[in-house]
């Protein structure tokens, strides 16, 4: 008899063996990471929502690194990937696409191309104030500041000091 098995959580896969399933058994284009629409991620990650990234783990149409992979970039990481499918035509099929409908958030479903980042920009000052923190949600506010420009060229949050001195 064969002991049980606890799945203790998705950050604790193996995501390279992941993408070589993909590879493998589904014709995959891209990666990308799902980091949710909720206020609870960290600017790591809401930065990475929906981000595309090669099986080799590069950045595609953008310059974020890839850094550890989703479930890992930091402690309690709650990012996964999506397999990003080739196309019917891609495939050689005259097949029309499927058009993503919903994904969860925390406002309940909302449409599949809303990413954390457009997510965070539809909020409440309030609720903008509380994620950003008062410092970032001010230079947010004023326009010094994106979403991706709170964390560095390697994907590690800036503190508000280093923000200040870079966008003033």
């Amino acid at each position: 008899m064969e002991a049980p098995v606890e799945v203790i959580g998705v950050e604790h896969m193996d995501l390279d063996d992941d993408i070589e399933v993909y590879d493998i058994e589904v014709d995959v284009d891209h990666s990308f990471i799902v980091a949710g629409v909720v206020v609870h991620n960290c600017p790591v990650c809401g930065a990475r929502d929906g981000l595309k990234y090669g099986l080799d783990h590069r950045p595609v149409g953008h310059k974020l690194p890839w850094g550890s992979g989703p479930g890992a970039i930091h402690i309690n990481c709650r990012c996964a990937t999506t397999p990003w499918l080739k196309t019917y035509r891609e495939l050689g099929l005259d097949i029309d696409e499927f058009e993503p409908t919903t994904r969860a958030s925390a406002d309940g479903p909302v449409s599949a191309g809303l990413t954390f980042e457009k997510w965070i920009e539809s909020k409440p000052a309030a609720v903008q104030r509380e994620w950003f923190g008062p410092g970032r949600y001010e230079l947010y506010r004023d326009g010094k500041i994106t979403l991706r420009d709170l964390t560095n060229m390697r994907g590690r949050e800036l503190t508000l000091s280093q923000l200040r001195e870079r966008y003033g």
